[in-house]
Order: C-alpha cells, then structure tokens, then sequence
C-alpha cells in the first residue's frame, strides 16, 4: 500500500476506533488525499479540519485546511466555486494567502479542464493582488493561447471573458 494511502486509511479509521481524528490528522489524510488525486475525498477532509480548528481557535490548522480546501475544489475543475470560496478564504485569512497559491489555483483549476473558470481565479487573485501581477503572467499567457486556440476552433467564451475583464 502506498504511504499517502496508509496516512489517509489511518485518519479515517482513528474515529471508528473510538477517538476522533484531530484537526491536524484531517490535515493530514486531505493532503494525502490530494497527492492520490481523490479531490472529493480531500475537499471533504479539509472541510471537517477547517471546522473543527476553528472552533477550537486554532488559526494555523485552520488556514491549512481551507488552503487544502481550496485545492481540492481546484483539482476537481470548479473554477466558479473556487473563485467563491477564495473570497470567504481571503476574509477568514486576511493576509494569510498570497498572489502565488492564487496562480497555483489557476493552474490547477485549468488543469482540471475548466478554462473559464481558471480565468475568473485568476482574475480573483490579481484584483486581490494588485501589485503582484508578475505572480499571474505565465497564467494569463497560458489561458490567453488556450483562448485563442479555442477561438480559432469556433468556440469565442473565453477570449471573450480575457477581454470583457481587461485582459486583452
């Protein structure tokens, strides 16, 4: 069994054997989670850690875990609820998330296969950083040839998105 495997098989059967799996141990089986790719289960996870630090005050469990959220949501190609959910992140977190976890997200949201929505995370993150543009530029030049080349093949939505938010 693969050691990303055993930590998340492990976290999840903690609370049936009687305890409940800690803040951190959620923390722990979400990111194993991610690395298998299993982002429902991952989303899931870090959810619950989120929850449970932040209610007991714990504000560094807490940001991992929403962090951890974030990219789960990302890697199961829902770019419009990542695009959400980072404005509740960067009001729960002021100052605590940065312009190059914001490009990270772009990418993974694209990589996903949501194209439209790697540009509304993208243009999330830049108008919350404005001053770090140079975080986005290989993100926007990667969504920029994808929307042109989607463009030439009949299909205009998100050339027309670039343009309609200022980016072209």
């Amino acid at each position: 069994m693969k050691p990303t495997l055993l930590l998340l098989a492990a976290a999840l059967l903690m609370p049936a054997c009687g305890g409940a799996a800690s803040p951190a141990d959620q923390v722990s089986a979400a990111r194993a989670a991610i690395q298998s790719r299993d982002y429902t289960e991952a989303e899931s996870l870090a959810a619950s850690a989120s929850a449970a630090a932040t209610k007991a005050g714990d504000t560094a469990t807490a940001l991992t875990a929403d962090k951890l959220r974030l990219e789960a949501l990302a890697g199961q190609g829902d770019g419009e609820k990542v695009s959400d959910e980072l404005t509740k992140a960067f009001s729960a977190h002021a100052g605590k998330l940065d312009a190059a976890f914001c490009a990270k997200l772009v990418g993974m949201v694209d990589a996903a296969g949501d194209t439209l929505g790697a540009i509304a995370v993208l243009d999330k993150g830049s108008k919350q950083f404005p001053g770090s543009k140079d975080k986005f530029e290989a993100a926007l030049a990667m969504l920029t040839e994808k929307a042109k080349a989607a463009s030439a093949a009949g299909d205009s939505a998100a050339i027309e998105r670039l343009k309609a938010l200022g980016y072209l």
